[in-house]
């Protein structure tokens, strides 16, 4: 056992006495402390975004179409809220095969959303409102935060086109390093940010063990090998020259016993003790 505890013991040694491994060490530690500075932001977050207009073309041809109509006051209530440039926008987006830019439609909405005459009884009186909003009706849009009307008139806008419009959690996740942010939100749900989460993880953890994993190893070891490979050596002849001694200790026991002579005992005694390597 103790050959093996000392070829071990010499591979420690090597790796500590090697520059590459302390300099891929240091970077390592680098790494791990500029990680370290990177932090995810969870801010309330009612506005529109790109992702949650699940099908812009339905959602454009809805507004364009209620706003000719007389059956939808909700629609068309909507489309008096919009500027020139939104109206313009969303009437060539409907009357038009290609795909409508989901950026664009958000951004064009967004507006609404911090507008206190958003809410008119009259209007979303066939609506059943839900429990998280009917305390910001009975307050009054007038008297709400900036945050709470915009909670408010988000929910009011997923109700009149529930089919287009995804509901919102009311989180959004911002990564930021320092005092800098990334300007969109990475996730806008704590299962998207698992998600998220879990696929950065899997794919950083797969460069660290795939290609980069196998450079930093042929990096380390490859001045390690030479050194553990005669310290093997080395350990392979002391057992054979251990071995040697004893047979030869042996032979000459039994030759003193019996009390003859054998020629080859002494020599190959002599042999071993001189220290002579056999491999």
């Amino acid at each position: 056992m103790t050959p093996y505890l000392a070829i071990l013991k010499d591979s420690f040694r090597e790796a500590l006495a090697s520059r590459i491994l302390w300099i891929l060490f240091l970077v390592i530690t680098v790494f791990l402390v500029a990680l370290a500075l990177t932090h995810v932001d969870v801010e309330a977050n009612w506005p529109l975004v790109p992702r949650d207009i699940r099908d812009a073309n339905l959602l454009a041809t809805s507004l364009a179409e209620q706003s000719r109509s007389d059956k939808s006051a909700v629609g068309k209530r909507i489309w008096s809220l919009l500027d020139s440039e939104s109206k313009e926008f969303i009437e060539s987006a409907a009357d038009e095969s290609k795909s409508v830019d989901s950026e664009h439609l958000a951004k064009a909405l967004n507006p609404l959303l911090e507008r206190s005459d958003f809410y008119d009884e009259a209007v979303w009186e066939r609506f059943r409102l839900p429990s998280e909003i009917q305390g910001f009706v009975r307050d009054g849009p007038d008297s709400l935060s900036k945050n709470d009307l915009v909670h408010l008139n988000r929910r009011l806008l997923e109700m009149a086109y529930p089919r287009s419009i995804v509901p919102s959690s009311g989180e959004a996740y911002y990564l930021s390093y320092l005092t800098w942010r990334y300007p969109e939100p990475v996730a806008t749900s704590q299962p998207e940010w698992k998600t998220v989460l879990g696929s950065v993880l899997a794919s950083v953890l797969g460069m660290l063990v795939g290609a980069v994993g196998v450079l930093i190893a042929v990096l380390v070891t490859a001045s390690m090998i030479p050194n553990t490979f005669d310290a093997c050596v080395s350990a392979t002849n002391f057992v054979l020259f251990e071995s040697a001694c004893r047979y030869a200790a042996m032979s000459k026991r039994s030759s003193s016993v019996s009390g003859t002579t054998r020629s080859s005992a002494p020599v190959f005694w002599h042999t071993c003790c001189q220290g002579t390597k056999f491999a």
